[in-house]
């Protein structure tokens, strides 16, 4: 929803009241985003065991240590999810299948004409406009949605497509980047910083290359890894929309288990003081009666993005 400015009003005069815009109820469940391990009875018996044969005063925490480095990095595993859900939110497409909560694929209602697939890949290098496609879509963000862009997100290997096209060393040898000819071009691209230098001055957007990954598990506890923005997909956004909640924040929900966890319960003594937002970490017992000895640690937070401003970022597929 675009903000609307408000009316100047005299004194003594009465102000318009306006019809609060619509909400448009698409779901009705907040997921939870919750990671979790078990630490058996032989692991807890090694730990107190390295515990009690540590010779140094300074590892006399170990096992306080221990526990403290797993819940960690749940939290991360956690954090990890929802910097992933955000991700999705900036690039309209976000999707996920697993343990009760299958999605299909969610949007945040960018608008069409800020999504763009240019007609030719930059992998054509020779016919590829990059320069051209970006400067389009910003311009129709600005002239449309009076939203000015001035960062450009995009992986490696989509940056040096870019910076191989014919037009993009066109343009930086006309504007004098640089004191060889566009044909030695390929010479100076082993020079990464350098030549992101002369592709901020030809775009006149700071370049954000991101190639970071997640992790995930599948059933049978083997590993796959996937990036949070796609080879192929470019992201163009403002520096000024960073932790700006009038754009887009995260919904940050009560953990349902702070709620239960606030109660005592049979006599057992409660984990939390209290209802709380999360990511939380907390240790439970799986069985009460030590029967055999184990514990389960987890992390876990309750919410998902919202885009309050649709036109904050643009997205092009190039590949």
């Amino acid at each position: 929803e675009r903000s609307i400015i408000a009316d100047v009003v005299a004194d003594d005069q009465p102000a318009a009241v306006r019809n609060d815009h619509q909400i448009t109820l698409e779901a009705t469940k907040i997921p939870n985003i919750k990671s979790g391990t078990n630490i058996k009875q032989s692991m807890l018996n090694l730990v107190q065991r390295i515990k009690a044969e540590q010779a140094m005063a300074g590892d006399a925490n170990i096992f306080e240590n221990y526990l403290t480095g797993r819940m960690d990095k749940l939290m991360i595993n956690v954090r990890m999810q929802m910097n992933l859900m955000c991700a999705g939110m900036m690039l309209d497409s976000y999707s996920w299948s697993g343990l009760g909560i299958k999605s299909g694929t969610v949007t945040f209602g960018t608008p069409s004409d800020l999504k763009v697939t240019p007609s030719v890949g930059w992998a054509t290098s020779a016919t590829a406009t990059p320069v051209a496609d970006i400067m389009g879509v910003k311009t129709t963000a600005q002239n449309k949605y009076g939203v000015e862009y001035n960062r450009i997100t995009m992986s490696n290997a989509d940056f040096l497509l870019m910076i191989n096209t014919t037009e993009f060393r066109n343009a930086a040898s006309a504007m004098k980047l640089f004191n060889f000819s566009a044909d030695q071009f390929s010479t100076a691209i082993a020079n990464n910083n350098a030549i992101k230098m002369v592709a901020e001055s030809v775009l006149g957007m700071t370049i954000e290359i991101d190639d970071t990954q997640y992790g995930r598990e599948a059933s049978d506890s083997s590993h796959s890894y996937s990036r949070y923005l796609p080879t192929g997909k470019v992201l163009l956004s403002n520096t000024s929309d960073d932790g700006n909640s009038s754009s887009f924040d995260f919904a940050n929900g009560i953990v349902t288990e702070t709620v239960v966890g606030s109660m005592s319960i049979n006599g057992a003594p409660a984990i939390f003081g209290g209802p709380q937002t999360g990511p939380v970490a907390f240790a439970t017992l799986p069985n009460p009666d030590l029967n055999p000895p184990n514990a389960n640690l987890w992390s876990v937070a309750r919410g998902f993005p919202r885009k309050h401003n649709q036109a904050a970022t643009a997205i092009l597929t190039v590949g």
